[in-house]
């Protein structure tokens, strides 16, 4: 990876290579991006989910503190080489940077997260972490939402998610997760539906598998009809 010192959020390069276990097949990537707009800044702020004890010793501050932020926006073109044939490809690129504080190896943090790039402009986080547990088909519960406008407009709202449709087991990691969520965001009278584009998208290489699944958005938005790509990401 590269990209400018004077503004490393355009013209960023990114090649890489890698084997996929299962086929064996090379695939190769190269790619430019390049961010059309301001950043994403996750609760509005950045920092730990918009509490106001963050920690600003220079020394602990990463121990203490969870930093979020991504670029929604990345125009995105370049080639993808699966087993020797060269594919162009373009489209819009969601980059998330999250560091510093978040669980630990004896206590983990499960959660859920849907990203929403919308055919409006506006672009949404939507999250919830569980202690224990993980969310129930059919079964409405508390999330949060960051809104942002495509002017970088940012908001930070109460909303709701709701697993629906189908669930998938992963045959590697027994592990079973919820390919599509209903979201209802009252502050913007928005309900959306996020969807898995596929259902075997499981990461199981780390000690807790994670389901990374790109996904399509489809509902409406301050009333009116909205479409969009989307993640459904969870870590239960």
């Amino acid at each position: 990876m590269d990209a400018p010192w004077a503004d490393p959020s355009k013209n960023m390069l990114v090649k890489a290579a890698l084997v996929d276990e299962t086929t064996g097949i090379l695939v190769d990537f190269d790619l430019k991006l390049s961010q059309n707009g301001p950043p994403f800044i996750v609760w509005g702020t950045g920092v730990n989910g918009g509490s106001s004890s963050f920690d600003t010793n220079a020394a602990t501050h990463l121990k203490n503190n969870n930093y979020y932020y991504s670029l929604t926006r990345l125009q995105t073109s370049g080639s993808v080489t699966l087993n020797g044939e060269k594919l162009d490809v373009s489209g819009v690129t969601w980059m998330d940077h999250e560091y510093g504080a978040f669980g630990t190896a004896i206590n983990p943090v499960k959660w859920v997260l849907q990203d929403m790039q919308l055919d409006n402009g506006v672009c949404i986080s939507n999250y919830a972490t569980y202690t224990s547990g993980a969310p129930v088909l059919n079964q409405k519960a508390k999330s949060e939402a960051t809104v942002q406008r495509a002017d970088g407009t940012t908001y930070l709202v109460e909303s709701f998610l709701t697993p629906t449709g189908r669930t998938w087991t992963s045959g590697v990691s027994g592990t079973t997760y919820n390919m599509q969520f209903q979201i209802d965001i009252p502050a913007f009278n928005a309900s959306l539906v996020v969807t898995s584009l596929m259902d075997s998208q499981e990461f199981p290489v780390l000690t807790k598998p994670t389901y990374e699944g790109v996904a399509g958005a489809t509902g409406t938005f301050e009333g009116k009809k909205v479409t969009g790509t989307a993640w459904n990401e969870q870590s239960v």
